[in-house]
C-alpha cells in the first residue's frame, strides 16, 4: 500500500527543482562538467549526494582524485555504489527507493521506459476514475509510483486519493459511486452530506472502504428521521422508504398527470410525507397522496381538474337555465 510517511526528498528534484538543500559553499566539482553530466543523466542520485553530508564527502573525495583522462561512468558507478551500502541514508532507506534509483543509475533505459508506463498507467486510471491533475502533480506521481515499486491496485489508490484534493470528478468511477450513495440517500429520503459522499466515493474508489459502510450511515440517518419504522429490518430485506411509498406516489403521479419517475419524493417536506403523532404516526396512503396533490398549483393545469370545472359550470347552467341576449330560456 502507498506510504505517506516515506521521505519524499529522496527523489524530490525530478518533479521539485526548485527544492533549496544544504550545500557547501561554492563546491569545487560542483560546476565541472563531469556533475552537470551526473545530474542530467542521474538526477536521483544527485539529489542523495547533494542533501546527505556522507554522500558529499564521498563525492569531494571521489573528484579530488579523479584522473579526467581515465575517468569513465561505469567505474564511477560500481565505486559509489561500493561507497553509498555503507551510508546511513543507504542503511535507513526503503529498499524500493533504493533499487529504483540504483536502477536509474545502472539502467537509465529501463529505469525511462517504467516511468513511462507509470505516466501511461496513471492518465488511464485517471480517464478511468474522473480524476483530474495538473501535468506538474502527474510529473511527480510517476516518479513516486517507480521508487515506491506501486503494484497497479496501489497506483489506483495513490491516483485517487491524490485527485480527492483537487476538482471534484464529473465522471468515472468515483463520480459513479458518488451518485450510487446519492441515489441510496434519496431512496430513503433523507439528505447526506456532499462532503461526506464524495469522501465515501473517493475511498471505496481507492479500495479503502465498501458500498456497505455509506448505506449504514444512511439507514442510520432514516432511522432518526423515521423513528416509527424499523429500517434496519427493511434494509435487510432490500426495501427502501421509497419502496413504502410506491402506492401514493403512484397517485400523484396520476392526480398531477405526471410519470411517476417525475414525482421526486426526497424532495417533498416530511409533513407532506408523514402524519399522525405518536404511535398513530404513518406514512401517507394514496387517499392522503391525491388530497396532498389536489393543493398543488399544478393540479389546476390537469384535465381531471378541467373537467371538474366544465361539469361544475354545466351544473349551475342546468340548474339556473341557459342564458340567452334576452335572458333565460
Amino acid at each position: 500500500m502507498p506510504d505517506p510517511g516515506v521521505r519524499d526528498d529522496v527523489f524530490a528534484p525530478v518533479f521539485s527543482p526548485e527544492i533549496n538543500v544544504n550545500l557547501p559553499e561554492d563546491p569545487k566539482w560542483d560546476s565541472t562538467e563531469w556533475w552537470k553530466t551526473i545530474e542530467r543523466l542521474y538526477p536521483g542520485w544527485a539529489q542523495i549526494i547533494r542533501s546527505e553530508p556522507q554522500m558529499q564527502t564521498i563525492i569531494s573525495d571521489f573528484f579530488a582524485e579523479l584522473d579526467e583522462d581515465t575517468f569513465d561512468f561505469s567505474t564511477f558507478s560500481a565505486q559509489l555504489m561500493t561507497q553509498m551500502k555503507g551510508t546511513d541514508w543507504y542503511t535507513l532507506q526503503r529498499e524500493s527507493i533504493r533499487d529504483s534509483i540504483v536502477l536509474e543509475m545502472d539502467d537509465p533505459a529501463t529505469y525511462k521506459a517504467n516511468i513511462a508506463q507509470n505516466m501511461k498507467d496513471i492518465k488511464q486510471m485517471m480517464f478511468e476514475e474522473g480524476v483530474s491533475l495538473q501535468p506538474a502533480i502527474i510529473n511527480w506521481m510517476k516518479v513516486r509510483a517507480e521508487r515506491m515499486n506501486y503494484d497497479k491496485d496501489e497506483l489506483r489508490e495513490f491516483v485517487v486519493t491524490t485527485g480527492r484534493g483537487g476538482d471534484k470528478p464529473t465522471r468515472g468511477n468515483a463520480k459513479r459511486i458518488f451518485d450510487d450513495i446519492n441515489g441510496y440517500a434519496q431512496s430513503m429520503l433523507v439528505p447526506i452530506d456532499s462532503g461526506k459522499a464524495w469522501d465515501y466515493s473517493f475511498n471505496i474508489a481507492a479500495g479503502n472502504d465498501s458500498m456497505a459502510n455509506p448505506q449504514d450511515f444512511i439507514q442510520g440517518l432514516a432511522s432518526n428521521t423515521f423513528d416509527f419504522v424499523n429500517v434496519q429490518e427493511l434494509a435487510s430485506k432490500g426495501i427502501t422508504i421509497s419502496d413504502l411509498l410506491s402506492d401514493a406516489k403512484q397517485q400523484i403521479a396520476t392526480t398531477l398527470d405526471l410519470n411517476s419517475n417525475d414525482v421526486r419524493l426526497y424532495n417533498m417536506s416530511l409533513d407532506d410525507l408523514v402524519v399522525g403523532e405518536g404511535d398513530s404516526k404513518r406514512f401517507i396512503n394514496r387517499q392522503d397522496a391525491e388530497a396532498w396533490a389536489k393543493k398543488q398549483g399544478r393540479y389546476q393545469m390537469t384535465d381531471e381538474h378541467r373537467g371538474g370545472v366544465v361539469n361544475l359550470a354545466n351544473g349551475i347552467a342546468n340548474h339556473f337555465g341557459t342564458r340567452s341576449f334576452g335572458g333565460y330560456v
